[in-house]
């Protein structure tokens, strides 16, 4: 790698910072990096804010620790030691009129074992009865080439585990509805579950001894918020070219080198440009140099979401806080798809009489026409004939996170290809960021890690004399 190689890295999110920590860090000779991100803050959708003295997350709220590129980035931030496990576990769903416990040995929200899933009364007896027909028959036919999620549990287990488990567990994860979502890139083991010869039960059985077999929780947080995270990342990028408040309104090619134009008139110019951006972003940018790869990232689709996190004294509670939640299933048709019970899950937000509830909302079209007053109003009245709350919240913070989270419906993994294929005629050029490294804070990361080690192998090396 020259000395005084520049990469340009667009999008100061997570995958963003941890794209230009991991160029900085990768060993000498680093690229000079020049970060831009067009709100005021890096971070993206890590937020932290703080509600009644506590600090809490409004987007991303978990970190999965299993990847080892995660745990050493966590080690080389002086961050692993402070990582936080859970204190609750088990959830409970919302279905017929009551919080009924989620079934013991599920995996990827399909029920692995017949007694928990008949204890906990979430399935009808016609609906209890498919599933375990599902688990002991024996299948004959193999998987269409890309079959969407719903196909794939509506045709092993029935409509009612697809609607009451599946549905809200895949929608708390990836977005969009389960007939829409690619099995293949979201759940690639329930495609093993279609394939002839053999029931369900077992095949369920070794996937969750493959996923088991410690006792170490697979998802943690950090005491002061996931923007530590963030902020741990930042200290260590001093020395670059940090510019926030300013966002790129284009990218143009002169020879073997870019240049990134920004809103306030200037520019910058680099060996490499990485795109950390939301897919239409990066469309809108790559528009004039590969309008074959801008038109396959304009088809992906976003979902949006909103968040309300409520503060409670502990005595408006009338019901035990021991789980870490409950999910809704769509059918439920209830403004509330999933209640995570903070106080409980995370130690280090319990008080002594204050509870937190952290609640994911469905309907956003209706949820950005009002106020947060009318929202938090829904939202407390759900919660109070669920869990018997007797008094309105003391405190209370809402986001909305509009066009947030890509889906990876049907053909996604084929228009991620095309769009590799088109930039191979823009060498330097590269892409990482949600809609191509995997949903969830852990993939992001880890996308970046490679993308930057992929980038720093392209630039040229000094040539000894």
């Amino acid at each position: 790698m020259l000395p005084g190689s520049r990469v340009v890295v667009i999008g100061g999110g997570v995958s963003g910072l941890a794209t230009a920590y991991f160029l900085r860090s990768g060993g000498e000779p680093a690229p000079e990096v020049c970060l831009v991100e067009e709100s005021p803050r890096l971070g993206g959708k890590v937020r932290t804010r703080v509600l009644s003295g506590l600090p809490v997350d409004t987007g991303p709220d978990t970190l999965v620790v299993r990847d080892p590129s995660v745990r050493a980035l966590l080690d080389e931030l002086d961050l692993r030691s402070r990582l936080v496990p859970p204190a609750a576990r088990g959830a409970y769903l919302w279905s017929r009129g009551r919080l009924r416990p989620l079934p013991d040995g599920m995996e990827l929200g399909v029920p692995g074992r017949l007694w928990p899933l008949l204890r906990s009364r979430v399935l009808s007896p016609t609906g209890l009865l498919r599933a375990g027909l599902g688990l002991l028959r024996t299948r004959n036919t193999v998987a269409d080439t890309e079959p969407s999620v719903g196909e794939v549990v509506r045709s092993i287990f029935g409509p009612e585990v697809l609607d009451r488990l599946v549905a809200p567990l895949m929608a708390g994860r990836f977005a969009g509805s389960p007939d829409m979502l690619s099995a293949r890139l979201v759940a690639p083991q329930l495609l093993d579950l279609l394939r002839p010869g053999q029931p369900a039960y077992p095949r369920l059985r070794a996937l969750r001894g493959a996923s088991g077999g410690t006792t170490t929780p697979s998802t943690m947080t950090l005491p002061g918020g996931l923007e530590d995270l963030v902020e741990a990342m930042r200290q260590r990028l001093d020395d670059c070219d940090l510019r926030t408040g300013v966002g790129a309104v284009s990218l143009t090619r002169h020879v073997d080198r870019y240049v990134v134009t920004l809103a306030d008139g200037t520019s910058v110019d680099a060996d490499a440009v990485v795109l950390a951006t939301p897919a239409f972003v990066s469309a809108d940018l790559l528009h004039a140099l590969s309008p074959a790869a801008a038109n396959d990232l304009r088809e992906i689709r976003y979902a949006s979401t909103t968040t309300v996190t409520l503060a409670y004294p502990g005595h408006a509670l009338r019901r035990p806080l021991d789980a870490t939640g409950f999910l809704v299933p769509p059918s439920e048709n209830r403004l509330v798809t999933a209640c995570t019970w903070s106080s409980a899950k995370w130690p280090h937000l319990s008080g002594p009489d204050l509870v937190l509830l952290r609640c994911s909302l469905g309907n956003v079209g209706w949820c950005s026409t009002v106020d947060d007053e009318t929202v938090v109003r829904h939202a407390h009245s759900e919660l109070a004939e669920a869990m018997g709350i007797t008094q309105p919240p003391t405190e209370f913070v809402v986001s909305r996170w509009p066009r947030a989270l890509p889906e990876y419906t049907l053909g996604h993994g084929d228009r991620l290809r095309r769009v590799a294929h088109a930039l191979r005629d823009l060498p330097g050029v590269f892409l990482t960021g949600a809609a191509c490294g995997g949903a969830g804070l852990a993939q992001c990361l880890s996308h970046a890690r490679r993308t930057a080690d992929t980038l720093r192998a392209t630039l040229p090396v000094p040539v000894s004399s």
